[in-house]
């Protein structure tokens, strides 16, 4: 075991644990990263199937089922099968291990169907959504499979599980499995989600929480504990934070890292978190070029999620055989749970987008005893970063790097120019900046940090400039969120997108063919639009009968009008006729009063 795996002795986590399941008790296992998780549940799986005097029925029939582990992620999955076989083959045990996961082209559930019953599959490595839909699909095929061989069900990094959304996958598949078994939820972090599990999936577990290391740093004694004392992280990783000024300072820096002698990473293997799918892919675009010489002094990879699924384990592959002087770009795809041997430092070029997954990220180095240190860049509005991580248990100490590594501001403004060329020149470069911009507004919007990563004051202009994009593009975030004036720092430029060829012959030939045939159509559209309206000009006897029942309707109306003005005139005149003869009248009376008071008088 200590040749094959490593170890000398039993973890901690693989002590406490290991017993428990061979003893017929269900478990909840927390540990943290690097501590020997995955052997302590593949030891106690295999030594109940495989041992003679256990007489299981697996050592009879390989198509019989006799443990499953569930893994989040077809990464993790792959890991711990190439860890089983491993095992299998080092104890020279005569059981059979079988992987069930999606992501291959062409591969269908009945093809895993047909697999398990030619080669068989006495444990079983998969990811749930998977294992579900076998079990959905041929549910009464496996039925006798699991029949009187059914043991043990391991839920790997059961958090993660439940946080991608696998909760009701769980469910079915549990509903499928016989209840008389062991139960075991292992993971780095425990949630409220894995209590609810743990009391609805599993009957009186034993709680084990195994902390590796016995102290934080000096410098911080309660850093790196939970809230009841427990160290969250190993002894011998260091966590580093650097706040950098901006966004093309961030980037000048980590050229510096990655290609200078004197740079700490130099010669070292290492792992760099992107916030994005599109961030991983501008980078793996841009870095070899940026430093010509980057390629002798280590390789560079890059892994997301996006990637098709051979490819994935393809890069996974060859970054865990790499020596050294290895440097893996990646998302949070790799965060959890995979185990990359000789890690010497984790770089967070960005905060993850879930507070929760910093220190899984900062788990794969330190790994088994090794120290390792790992590096958080933060931009200054998001200092207050440091404070959340310090709440949670977790300490960073702060880091400063060489004179020799620290850019200057000409530095920066000549790699803005250098990455704006590289986009006029390769339209690959282009659209990657596009993308990897439009996706970092995105993820900083969706943050779980709202009230430290502020989309309002993220320094727009900056990351436009550092991911080298000619000009700002249309998003409603930058409509509604951002003035004009906090985005007038960033000066596009006078080119037009449209003349930014691709720097293969072929594809740019494809790409003229069909933005000759956009502007055909465009032009052909066009020219319907223009015939349409002289049609609709041209069609007089209708246009003329219009105007003439507007021009019929505004002479009514006009006549209308002088006949109420004639009405009421001819009434204001009669009234004044009244009036002037009821004058009159008065008038008379008076006179002839007047002519009788005189009479009377003589």
């Amino acid at each position: 075991m200590e040749g094959e795996f490593g170890f000398a002795q039993a973890t901690p986590v693989q002590a406490a644990a290991i017993p428990l399941l061979l003893g017929n008790k269900d478990v909840v296992v927390e540990a943290v990263t690097g501590s020997g998780k995955t052997l302590a549940f593949l030891i106690p799986a295999v030594q109940l199937l495989g041992e003679p005097g256990r007489r299981s029925a697996c050592l009879r029939d390989p198509c019989k089922i006799g443990a499953i582990v569930l893994s989040p992620t077809r990464e993790l999955a792959a890991q711990s099968h190439a860890a089983l076989l491993r095992l299998l083959g080092a104890g020279g045990v005569p059981l059979r291990a079988l992987l069930l996961t999606g992501g291959h082209a062409g591969v269908t559930v009945a093809d895993d169907l047909r697999r398990f019953r030619s080669a068989g599959g006495n444990i079983v490595v998969a990811t749930p959504g998977r294992l579900e839909e076998l079990l959905r699909t041929h549910g009464d095929a496996l039925a006798l499979a699991l029949r009187d061989a059914f043991e043990l069900l391991v839920l790997d990094e059961a958090d993660r599980l439940l946080e991608l959304g696998f909760s009701a996958s769980i469910r079915e598949i549990l509903a499928h499995l016989p209840k008389q078994r062991r139960t075991g939820l292992f993971s780095a972090t425990m949630t409220e989600a894995v209590g609810a599990l743990a009391r609805s999936g599993l009957r009186n577990p034993v709680r084990v929480t195994v902390a590796q290391g016995c102290a934080a740093p000096e410098s911080a004694p309660d850093a790196a504990a939970d809230a009841d004392g427990r160290p969250r992280t190993p002894a011998e990783l260091s966590i580093l934070v650097h706040v950098v000024p901006s966004f093309e300072h961030r980037l000048a820096l980590l050229l510096r890292l990655l290609a200078a002698p004197e740079s700490p990473l130099s010669g070292r293997k290492s792992i760099i978190y992107l916030a994005t799918c599109a961030c991983v892919d501008y980078a793996a675009h841009v870095l070899p070029r940026l430093v010509p010489g980057l390629a002798t002094c280590g390789e560079l990879l890059a892994l997301h999620g996006r990637l098709p699924q051979p490819r994935r384990a393809a890069v996974c592959a060859r970054f865990r055989a790499a020596p050294g002087a290895t440097w893996l770009l990646c998302t949070d795809v790799a965060a959890r749970g995979l185990d990359f041997p000789d890690v010497d430092w984790v770089v967070q070029l960005d905060a993850p987008q879930d507070p929760t997954c910093f220190l899984h990220r900062c788990g794969r180095t330190a790994r088994c005893g090794r120290a390792g240190q790992a590096l958080l860049f933060l931009q200054p509005r998001e200092d207050a970063y440091v404070d959340l991580m310090r709440n949670r248990g977790v300490a960073m100490q702060p880091w400063a790097p060489a004179d020799a590594l620290v850019p200057t501001g000409a530095d920066a403004d000549a790699l803005v120019g250098q990455l704006q060329q590289l986009a006029l020149h390769d339209r690959d470069v282009y659209e990657a900046s596009l993308r990897a911009f439009v996706s970092y507004i995105r993820y900083y919007q969706e943050h779980h940090a709202k009230y430290i990563f502020r989309l309002r004051d993220l320094d727009v202009p900056s990351l436009a400039r550092a991911t080298g994009i000619l000009k700002l593009p249309v998003m409603p975030e930058l409509r509604t969120v951002f003035t004009p004036a906090s985005l007038a720092a960033f000066l596009p430029t006078p080119h037009d997108p449209d003349a930014i060829p691709f720097a293969c012959r072929v594809r740019e030939d494809a790409r003229l063919l069909r933005l000759a045939r956009t502007q055909r159509e465009r032009a052909e559209a066009q020219a319907l639009r223009r015939a349409a309206l002289k049609r609709k000009e041209a069609n007089a006897p209708w246009s003329g009968q219009k105007a003439r029942l507007a021009a019929k309707a505004e002479r009514r109306d006009k006549k209308q009008r002088r006949e109420d003005a004639a009405i009421k005139a001819q009434q204001l005149q009669a009234a004044l006729r009244a009036e002037a003869a009821e004058d009159l009248s008065e008038l008379r009376d008076d006179y002839r009063e007047l002519v009788r008071e005189k009479r009377n008088n003589k």
